[in-house]
């Protein structure tokens, strides 16, 4: 038993090593859980004993059903039948893998089964004890124990069936590559709907695509590029990479160095390079060619005028202990604001959301010239307008927008 409960342990060792190392955080936080100011922050309320059990329900649900179907919806909304063909085979996998584990403790009689259950669901437990919502990478140190015991019970039921259980693991395994290169088109070509992804048992939203919900994406293998030129220089930048900046301030990850500042939207500074930078998924949209390639999704513009009043907004910085990491953000009264603004060939007018997860904002109304410009481009950060007969001359914009923070609304023209 000591042996089985040792090796089972090694899963959590790279944990283990980092909470060791840094005193055991986790284990104040849980000692000091009753007066941890985070919890209300994030939340408005920290989860009261009588609330656990129910919250402990909701992540097992959604560790086994939601979860999965979130990575479902996901590839149905680039292949509808790949993604129904993936929900109907993971189901019946489901199915499957609890009747062989039910077999393998009834029939067989196989204790390490129920001993790593009962390990997994106390896992479980604890993680939910830990904060009063759970992020998703909360549940990556239990993931490798759910799988372990997912692909036993797979085992069990078809044991007997060689040669469709090694069809059954194939079929698995690309199954679980789909969705990493789905990511990866999506993130190059398209938008990506974040969804809930800090709250796992959070419901989502089931009309992203219509509520525009969804953003750009930094791709991991591209974020080095990012992060190149960033520390070269001290720079504004303005355009749909500046929200995404912000939100990366959620993790132990920052796209920019000590020794050069980084300011999100604004007016140029003096002594600050000034960039635009959108994603090629915007100008594809519209038809525009970038100054150079920041990666293979996002492309710099130098031609472009800010019309914000005041300085952009530092980039938040990542605190183990709040979050989000605007917690803290003071925001004001919704208002609506007239904006005019008046400049040479300027065809194209964007709007920002700095901080898309923390103010809210509309377009009440714009003109360009007198007339509606065509909305090219929209998402939770992003408003994206072109005028086909502002191409040469003055143009006139006027715009009315509604928000509750309007400096950490930016906006551009080119």
């Amino acid at each position: 038993m000591v042996i089985r409960l040792m090796l089972v342990s090694l899963l959590f060792l790279p944990y283990l090593v980092n909470q060791f190392i840094n005193d055991f955080p986790d284990y104040h936080r849980l000692l000091e859980r009753s007066i941890t100011a985070d919890q209300i922050r994030a939340s408005g309320h920290a989860i009261e004993p009588a609330q656990w059990f129910y919250q402990w329900i909701n992540l097992v649900k959604s560790l086994l059903f939601d979860g999965p179907m979130r990575v479902v919806d996901f590839v149905s909304h680039t292949y509808p039948v790949v993604g129904a063909a993936y929900s109907v085979f993971y189901i019946f996998l489901l199915i499957l893998a609890v009747v062989g584990l039910i077999g393998s403790v009834v029939v067989k009689k196989h204790k390490t089964v129920v001993y790593l259950i009962v390990f997994l669901l106390g896992a479980i437990g604890l993680i939910v004890m830990l904060r009063s919502f759970t992020p998703f990478y909360f549940c990556l140190s239990v993931s490798a124990l759910l799988l372990g015991l997912f692909s036993y019970g797979l085992f069990v039921i078809l044991q007997t069936r060689s040669v469709l259980y090694k069809v059954v693991i194939m079929s698995l395994f690309a199954f679980g590559m789909l969705p990493t290169l789905v990511l990866r088109s999506q993130g190059i070509h398209q938008q990506i709907n974040y969804g809930p992804i800090m709250n796992v048992t959070a419901k989502v939203d089931e009309n992203w695509t219509k509520n525009n919900t969804a953003l750009d994406a930094l791709i991991i293998n591209q974020s080095e590029h990012v992060a190149d030129y960033f520390c070269d220089k001290s720079t504004v930048i303005n355009g749909p990479m500046a929200p995404l900046i912000d939100i990366s301030g959620s993790l132990p990850m920052n796209f920019y160095c000590d020794e050069y500042e980084l300011i999100l939207g604004g007016p140029s500074q003096p002594g600050f390079d000034s960039v635009l930078v959108l994603s090629k998924y915007f100008l594809d949209k519209i038809d525009t060619k970038p100054s150079f390639w920041l990666s293979d999704s996002w492309g710099v513009l130098h031609q472009y005028k800010n019309h914000q009043p005041v300085s952009g907004l530092l980039p938040s910085v990542f605190d183990d202990y709040v979050h989000p990491p605007r917690s803290y953000h003071k925001l004001q009264k919704i208002q609506p604001q007239l904006f005019e603004i008046n400049e040479e060939r300027a065809p194209h007018l964007l709007i920002s959301n700095l901080l898309p997860f923390n103010v809210q904002y509309k377009v009440e109304k714009i003109l360009a010239n007198g007339k509606s410009p065509e909305l090219k481009v929209v998402n939770a950060a992003n408003h994206l307008y072109y005028c086909d007969d502002c191409q040469s001359g003055k143009t006139n914009w006027q715009l009315t927008l509604i928000s509750n923070d309007f400096n950490a609304i930016d906006i551009n023209t080119f």
